[in-house]
């Protein structure tokens, strides 16, 4: 996403100078956030601890969406979505942007290769019991054997894929006390169900 955004900078050199200077101050604002995250996947790797605070998950899902939509926009990707406010969960912020960020980028991918229209839904929502985050595209989908694997370490259903992402995901996911599901999407692509503990009263 870092290196999408600089070269879109590249490629503009008609940008007017106060657009210029908001492009790069989005860029070091994504650096910092992926330097943040880099630190986290070590500390977890390392000995699975992390700090966790109140969290409000929609507010992950608006940075998330703001750190691709150069992407969608270049790959003409259509996203809706519908989300509550307010969605409090207890959490290692910068570990679950990772998962955010992660199925949004494997949707993105997804429809790469597809002709228009190409679309992404997001919904997140508060019941009862928990907080459901669901992310689908129109994309090619997956066979029954690949949605059985795709959780698995280096496993992957892309030729440049190192199969690390979704394992790591899921790995977050469940030490979040939570599940990442995935299924067929209503078009016949992808639907990843993030399920996450509603935040202790």
């Amino acid at each position: 996403m870092i290196r999408t955004k600089t070269e879109l900078l590249a490629c503009m050199p008609e940008l007017q100078h106060s657009d210029r200077q908001k492009f790069i101050n989005g860029l070091i604002q994504d650096n910092n956030r992926a330097g943040e995250i880099i630190v986290q996947l070590r500390k977890f790797l390392r000995s699975g601890s992390s700090d966790f605070n109140t969290v409000q998950l929609n507010q992950v899902v608006a940075e998330s969406l703001a750190m691709i939509q150069a992407e969608l926009t270049r790959h003409d990707i259509t996203l809706s979505q519908q989300v509550d406010s307010a969605v409090a969960v207890w959490a290692n912020e910068a570990q679950l942007q990772m998962v955010v960020l992660n199925l949004l980028k494997n949707a993105l991918d997804a429809l790469r290769s597809v002709p228009s229209p190409r679309e992404i839904e997001l919904q997140l929502r508060q019941t009862e019991q928990a907080n459901v985050l669901t992310v689908s595209d129109n994309g090619p989908g997956m066979t029954e054997s690949e949605r059985a694997r795709v959780f698995e370490i280096f496993y992957s259903t892309k030729n440049e894929g190192m199969g690390l992402g979704l394992w790591l995901s899921h790995s977050l996911v469940t030490r979040h006390g939570g599940q990442l599901q995935v299924s067929s999407s209503p078009s016949g692509g992808t639907c990843f169900t993030l399920t996450l503990p509603r935040h202790p009263e």
